[in-house]
This record gives C-alpha cells, sequence and structure tokens, in this order.
C-alpha cells in the first residue's frame, strides 16, 4: 500500500499510519524547513521501528513543474509558508523574523508515474484545488482515496475552497463524505472493501490519541 501525506508537518498522521501499516510506503511531504528537519529525525527512527519505507521529500506539490518562492518563519505561531510579502506584512511591522525560501514544486503525476498511490492526505491550507489539478492521471484511474483538511482556512474562504473543489471532484466521478473536520473522496469504482486498507485502519484506531482521529478513522472503515 502507498500512503502519500501532503502537509505532513510534525508526522502525526505518518506515525501512525507507519505503525499500522505492514511492508507499504509511506511519502511525507513537507516544504517548511524548520518542519522538515524535525520530520527527518523522528522518521529515521519510526522507519527502524517498523518494516515500512517513509519517503521524505521537502518539496512543495501543485499543478505544474518548476519551484515558487515562499516566506516563512521560525515563530512557533506563524510557521506557514506563505507566497509573497503582502500576507507577511503585519508580521513584519511586530518584527518577526520571516526568511524567503525557493521550493522545488511537482505534480503528484510526475512525482507518482510508474505506481499510484492508495490513500492521499491533504493539509496545506488554502492550497488544495493546484495539488488536485496536478492529478489527473491518478484521478482518472478511480483507484486513490483523498483525505483534505480544511480546518485551517477563515471559514468564508473554506466554503468557497470546497465549492470549486468539489465541481472539480465531480468531473473525475469523486464524491465527498463528511469526517471529523475532514472530507474523504472516493470513487465508486473502488474497491473500498479492501481488506489491506480496512486492517490497516483497524490497528492506527488503537493506536490514535486525538478522540476526533480515532472516530475518523472508525468511520473510514465502515466506508
Amino acid at each position: 500500500m502507498i500512503i502519500v501525506d501532503i502537509g505532513a508537518n510534525s508526522g502525526k498522521y505518518t506515525f501512525e499510519v507507519n505503525k499500522a501499516l505492514t511492508s507499504g510506503s509511506i511519502y511525507a511531504i513537507e516544504p517548511d524547513p524548520i518542519k522538515f528537519e524535525k520530520l527527518k529525525e523522528k522518521c529515521s527512527q519510526w522507519e527502524k521501528d517498523s518494516d515500512n519505507k517513509i519517503h521524505l521529500l521537502q518539496i512543495g506539490i501543485g499543478d505544474r513543474n518548476g519551484q515558487s518562492n515562499f516566506f516563512f518563519s521560525n515563530s512557533p505561531t506563524h510557521s506557514i509558508l506563505k507566497e509573497n510579502i503582502s500576507q507577511v506584512k503585519q508580521e513584519l511591522d511586530d518584527a518577526i523574523a520571516w526568511e524567503e525560501i525557493t521550493v522545488d514544486i511537482y505534480q503528484l503525476d510526475t512525482l507518482f508515474k510508474p505506481i499510484k498511490p492508495d490513500i492521499i492526505k491533504i493539509d496545506v491550507k488554502g492550497k488544495e484545488l493546484p495539488i488536485l489539478q496536478g492529478c489527473v492521471g491518478i484521478l482518472k484511474t478511480g483507484k486513490a482515496k483523498f483525505l483534505i483538511q480544511f480546518s485551517h482556512q477563515d471559514s468564508s474562504e473554506i466554503e468557497t475552497s470546497k465549492k470549486k473543489i468539489y465541481e472539480f471532484m465531480k468531473s473525475f466521478d469523486y464524491y465527498p463524505s463528511n469526517f471529523y473536520g475532514m472530507i474523504l473522496f472516493r470513487n465508486p469504482k473502488q474497491d473500498h472493501k479492501s481488506r489491506l486498507i480496512i486492517d490497516t485502519f483497524k490497528s492506527a484506531t488503537r493506536r490514535i490519541i486525538s478522540p476526533s482521529l480515532r472516530h475518523w478513522i472508525r468511520e473510514f472503515i465502515k466506508k
């Protein structure tokens, strides 16, 4: 099984999936350099404790292949990558140190051309649609499930973003279900009763600390 964690951050999902998965591959993707270094340290040990392969990628995922410039801060309250200086004006006024970096950007279709993921989790705070637009090939197969986290955005932005994403995913016969703050997109053609997927998430359920994540896993299994 191939799991992709886009916006891996501190590795919460990577950690739990690694415990539950057997002989699988996990791709943890995090462009923020500070978060990535911390994630790298953790994943080195996690991989030793399992028979899975954890691939760490310090890149961005989007609708094109290339590079983009972002600003990041080492402030614990302002650690989100931002694309332009106007987005960080207030933080600059508050004398918080921001640094500009260049990030390599890849389409999922390019990154996973030889193989197709089973589950793709996306938590990128408003940049979901470009990621989905960059994986048309994956969407056409109908194999992968997509789990999208919207909760870190402004409420009005969430609704606008959801509408665009719902319409885009529907064009590939993917339909949404609500999962405790996350949205699961699934194509009915998938074998969603796959024994391997069910066993993996049953095992993960026993290890998740957060009650909301535990509910999410259980509901995912039922589907």
